[in-house]
């Protein structure tokens, strides 16, 4: 055998492995830089390094892939199968040396420019422009465990906090098709941290047969699109693998607009300026503008848009509506909704009720308004916002609508004892 060790060995195969197990052992002998030649289908000679060939006492030998149990007496050769002694030589020295397998996806982009396209055109402006700023590509690892069971090679991806990567990430990411990365004999070692995150993922893997971990580093963007229309400009931050992004497999969020808390793709400038998501804008009934949603209000009972100015309080429920959806109650001549209407009365005016002059309510009115005290009879109701008190005697009646809070007079009118109609008066001639 030749006594020459190279230096540097080749992580680039000189060959394509034939099957997957051939893939593993010629990714265990990159991990150990171990250089492999392919001296007939089947039969590799392999180069160790210089430590590998000072502790086996021997520069370069040759191994054979046989199928497990069938060995060869006739050669010299050693078996690379999983029961051969070589291979468990090679995973002894993996272990003691706390090295691991660097990889890396054959197919993920690794330049902006390869993502940038894919992640803008997620988003859709109105004469404007959108681009990406600040835009940052590295690498990340996930781990692969590698299992030998039942003559079945198997690999399973775990993410940093050691649960398993699921089956469409595998397949976005291209797991399952890697090649050593170009830093393996930089990164050849392992830390503490990366020990412990092997453990713990050989614990939740709960399986037999565990051959090797290796550390498949994929590439992820972090960045901001940027999206301007007229001196106006938002960002939006993203971030993930850049195989999903270039993919569209991963969409960047939306635009969340800070006012409305809506998110969109879509983005457009409102009549006062705002650069937001086009959900986010409303036109105003009332004046045809196109404000932000936050600036204006739907009405319950219309279901019509508009600014704030154009809604009223309804004096029965105390709820803003707008102003079409309101009409004056024919008896306290208050603000109503329509729909709290029964026959032009409104709800509190429909349910008056006899009360003595000792109720406390009629006695803290009397107590403001003394005057009222020479009308023998009362009738009352409370609603959200207001009170209606009719008073009577034996040929006229009184009518006071007050505020609930204060009791200041909004309206006092009069009316014969039997009439259905009210005349205003002036307040100084009744209290």
């Amino acid at each position: 055998m030749s006594e020459t060790v190279p230096s540097q060995p080749s992580f680039e195969p000189p060959f394509e492995p034939s099957t997957s197990w051939q893939d593993f052992i010629w990714q265990l002998c990159t991990a150990l830089e171990i250089g492999a030649e392919e001296l007939a289908p089947g039969s590799w000679r392999l180069v160790l390094n210089e430590q590998l060939a000072v502790r086996w006492e021997v520069s370069d030998l040759v191994g054979e892939f046989r199928g497990i149990g069938q060995g060869n007496e006739a050669t010299s050769a050693q078996s690379l199968d999983a029961d051969g002694e070589l291979v468990q030589r090679m995973l002894t020295a993996l272990e003691d040396e706390r090295r691991v397998l660097h990889l890396c996806p054959v197919e993920q982009p690794s330049r902006v420019t390869e993502v940038s396209e894919a992640i803008l055109s997620a988003y859709e402006v109105e004469n404007g422009r959108k681009y990406l700023a600040g835009c940052t590509i590295d690498d990340r690892p996930l781990l692969r465990l590698t299992f030998f069971d039942n003559s079945e090679l198997t690999c399973l991806h775990f993410l940093p906090d050691s649960k398993p990567v699921d089956g469409h990430l595998v397949a976005g990411l291209h797991l399952d098709d890697v090649v050593p990365h170009e830093c393996q004999r930089e990164w050849g070692t392992i830390d503490d941290v990366a020990f412990r995150w092997i453990e713990s993922a050989k614990r939740e893997a709960g399986r037999a047969g565990f051959l090797s971990a290796s550390m498949v580093w994929c590439k992820y963007a972090i960045g901001k699109v940027t999206i301007s229309v007229d001196g106006q400009s938002v960002e939006v931050p993203f971030a993930g693998w850049t195989s999903l992004l270039g993919s569209k497999l991963l969409r960047p969020p939306p635009y969340k607009c800070p006012e409305t808390g809506i998110e969109s793709y879509q983005l457009s400038v409102d009549d006062e300026g705002h650069l937001t998501a086009t959900e986010a804008i409303s036109v105003c009934f009332d004046t045809g503008r196109r404000l932000l949603l936050s600036h204006m209000k739907t009405c319950p009972d219309t279901q019509l848009t508009a600014q704030h100015d154009f809604f009223e309080i309804c004096a029965a429920t105390a709820e803003q509506v707008h102003h079409s959806a309101i009409a004056l109650c024919s008896i306290c001549q208050q603000g109503v909704r329509i729909s709290q209407l029964y026959h032009q009365t409104c709800p509190t005016c429909r349910n008056l009720k006899v009360l003595r002059k000792v109720d406390p309510t009629i006695a803290r009115i009397l107590g403001e308004y003394p005057r009222l005290d020479r009308w023998e009879k009362w009738r009352f109701a409370e609603g959200k916002t207001l009170c209606v008190l009719v008073g009577s005697n034996l040929l006229h009646r009184i009518l006071l609508v007050m505020d609930r809070e204060n009791l200041d007079i909004l309206r006092t009118a009069k009316s014969t004892r039997f009439s259905r109609t009210w005349t205003d008066v002036e307040q100084i001639d009744i209290v």
